[in-house]
Order: C-alpha cells, then structure tokens, then sequence
C-alpha cells in the first residue's frame, strides 16, 4: 500500500457551511462566489479548495495527507468521494476555516510541487445534523493530494448523502 509522505489530523472550525485548503497569501475570498452544485462537495479556484459541510457551525475531524503519486483510490466507510484538480500557484497549500484557525496540527504547510495538484476528497457524516451546531465533531473528511502535471476534470466517485445531493440539485 502506498503510504502518505506526510499526514496531518485534527479539527477545523466550520462557519456557513465551510471550510478551505489555501495557497499561500490566498484567502477564501479571493475565488469570487464558489459553488459545489457539480459534486455537492468540493470545489476548487486558483489557490483554494473550498469543503461543503452538513453542520452549519462547529468543528470536523479532517486528516490530510500527502502523496507522491495518486494513492488507490479507498471508498469504504465514506458517504462522498470526489476528485479534482487544484492551481497552487505559490505551492504551499495550508488548512483553513473562514474565520477561524485549525487546530495546531493542521497548520503544518503542504508542499505542492509544480503549480497543480490533483485533490481526492472524503466525507462521512454530512446527514449527521445538517445545518446545526453540534459541540462536538459529528463529520469527518480525508484529502489525499498529489502532484499532477495533467489537467483532468472533477470525478463523482461515490454519492451517498443527502446532504450531498442536495447541494447538487
């Protein structure tokens, strides 16, 4: 099995339903208005990637990982898994809520090599309490990255939430 050159987990603190993956000097806002209507998940501009959650406010467990190459791909125990790709023009990408930091360990910078990486994004949980506030993490998320020199485009690789598919109708 492939294994990550770097991992990071902790919680990230979710406002409207969001939050980021973001390039250096890069900030939620710099991407205009984003839409998750193509997956009900994710999305991406030049520099962020943008999460769609169910709770409104709170926190999730996210884990990040790093690979040098496309991991295989694992769709058990996860409600939604997309893949896309994502401009990282100043290469250090870096977890984000809108308002507020990650947790400590989620802070460490993700080098991105070459200006592009391809993004696999997992999440379980999102019908959990969807547009709540839970005190604490009812939804968890995986992103596996990796460099990529090619442009793909978005894949749906698994859609089972409702949360999801309402973000998509």
């Amino acid at each position: 099995m492939t294994q990550p050159l770097l991992r990071l987990s902790g919680t990230v603190p979710v406002s409207h339903h969001q939050f980021f993956l973001l390039d250096a000097r890069t900030y939620p806002t710099d991407g205009g208005r984003l839409s998750w209507r193509d997956n009900g998940l994710a999305t991406s501009a030049a520099g962020i990637l943008a999460l769609s959650t169910g709770i409104h406010t709170g926190e999730i467990n996210l884990v990040v990982e790093r690979f040098d190459s496309a991991p295989p791909p694992d769709l058990h125990g996860w409600d939604d898994v997309i893949e896309l790709d994502l401009q990282v023009p100043h290469g250090e990408l870096h977890v984000a809520g809108l308002m507020l930091e990650p947790a400590p360990e989620l802070r460490t910078p993700l080098r991105i090599v070459g200006g592009r990486c391809r993004a696999r994004i997992h999440a379980t949980g999102r019908d959990t309490d969807i547009d709540g506030a839970p005190p604490e993490p009812v939804e968890d998320y995986l992103i596996q990255l990796w460099d990529t020199d090619t442009d793909a485009p978005a894949e749906l690789l698994s859609s089972t939430s409702h949360y999801g598919a309402s973000e998509r109708a």
